[in-house]
């Protein structure tokens, strides 16, 4: 502050304009009693309207739960319910209610009736499950006892459903909706198996399936297929499917690289997993597949037979066979005749020997040959042309030098998404 400023400063002061406050020496004397608060009263009855809709928030799971009850088909539940319309009678509960209860008191690791009532009068969600009603612990007991093996199902799948991926939001319910979905996909493919077996789905991801990992372990998993051109490494066509194996996937494959070019390739190189009878057929119409071998048929029978205890000088291949009769000689000398020829498998005939019962039954082998009730059956397979043609191809040393081309390329591109880019 310059001198100048310090004298007008003096000036203003002088005038009186802006005179000093006074010090403060003394307070008022305070309150001589006990500080006062509002008082808090539990014991009070209220009386206020209720917005039922607006007990739980609009993000609540509960409203989930709610949603996804809606797509069972409770018609097991409804057809034994004798209150019907024009007919007297006490109104019992939805079982869309009941089991919606259940499912969130699951959820909440609650499995007590009594609790899952007394919660109905307190718990926003429960009541907004209920309208607000309380339901009678025994109605809750009786329906979960008389329905049990019906619930255990649907009870598992939609808490694996809304437990999975930490889900607790209405704007999962679509994708629930679809999970459910391919629930019922897996399920009916399930049951088309020799040994069904139970299927979940992702919730997240509803078409995932669940798929081996390199560690051994299984996880919800797309099967990624990539298509890549040898001679400049470049992605020409990528798909994406919910099987777990290759086995189908070499058609979609070539429809997927001719689309997005304009013309189907010329060869496609395919490693083991693609290798099969049905593509080789599928592929010779006018594309070169290059891939794996087969399991050999004589070795894969030689364990089998090996496996039931079957002893090695009555293996097939220690059976002579007489081209001029078509058939074969057993090492007891009986003879097995030609019986028919089957193509109950895609890419090989089956042709079908068997030595008369009356020749096995005195046989002096029989134990160590094990023929059976009918006499001994001996069965030989052979790949149709086109297949047998494949097989001879790929032995060419140009068909493995061509082979020998794909992992470079394929690996590449496959380690590229994963690594760099983080597809794992």
């Amino acid at each position: 502050m310059s001198e100048g400023s310090e004298a007008r400063q003096e000036t203003l002061w002088a005038e009186g304009e802006l005179p000093p406050r006074p010090e403060v020496t003394e307070r008022l004397p305070g309150p001589q009693g006990g500080a006062r608060f509002q008082p808090v009263d539990r014991q009070q009855m209220l009386l206020r309207p209720v917005e039922v809709d607006k007990l739980v928030e609009p993000q609540h799971w509960v409203r989930a739960v709610w949603e996804m009850t809606g797509q069972l088909d409770l018609t097991a539940y409804t057809e034994a319910v004798r209150a019907v319309e024009g007919v007297a009678g006490r109104r019992p509960y939805d079982p869309r209610l009941l089991i919606s209860l259940w499912i969130y008191a699951y959820s909440e690791k609650v499995s007590s009736a009594r609790e899952v009532a007394r919660r109905c009068e307190y718990h926003p969600a429960y009541q907004w499950l209920t309208g607000c009603e309380v339901v009678n612990y025994h109605t809750l007991a009786d329906f979960r006892v008389d329905h049990q093996a019906a619930l255990d199902r649907p009870f598992a799948q939609l808490l694996a459903a809304l437990s999975s991926e930490g889900l607790i939001s209405l704007e999962q319910v679509q994708r629930l909706e679809q999970a459910l979905e391919e629930l019922q996909k897996v399920q009916a493919a399930a049951q088309a198996e020799a040994e069904p077996a139970e299927r979940r789905v992702s919730a997240t991801e509803a078409e995932a399936r669940l798929m081996k990992q390199p560690d051994g372990g299984s996880a919800p998993s797309h099967n990624v297929q990539i298509s890549t051109d040898t001679a400049h490494s470049i992605i020409v066509g990528v798909g994406v499917t919910p099987e777990g194996n290759d086995q189908h996937q070499l058609i979609p494959a070539v429809e997927q690289v001719e689309q997005q070019n304009g013309r189907a390739p010329q060869q496609m190189i395919v490693d083991d997993g693609y290798t099969t009878r049905a593509n080789i057929l599928a592929a010779d119409r006018g594309l070169d597949m290059i891939g794996g071998t087969m399991e050999d048929h004589a070795e894969a029978t030689r364990r089998r037979l090996q496996a039931r205890g079957l002893a090695p000088e009555f293996y097939p291949h220690n059976f002579p066979y007489h081209s001029a009769s078509n058939s074969y000689t057993c090492p007891a000398g009986q003879t097995l005749a030609y019986q028919r020829t089957q193509h109950d498998r895609v890419g090989v005939e089956r042709d079908y020997y068997q030595a008369r019962a009356a020749d096995c039954r005195d046989c002096a082998l029989r134990q160590a040959c094990q023929p059976g009730q009918h006499g001994r059956m001996m069965v030989r397979q052979e790949n149709v042309p086109t297949v047998a043609a494949y097989l001879a191809k790929m032995q060419t040393e140009a068909a493995r030098a061509a082979y020998r081309r794909r992992a470079p390329v394929a690996e590449f591109s496959n380690l590229w998404l994963k690594a760099k880019l983080g597809l794992r």
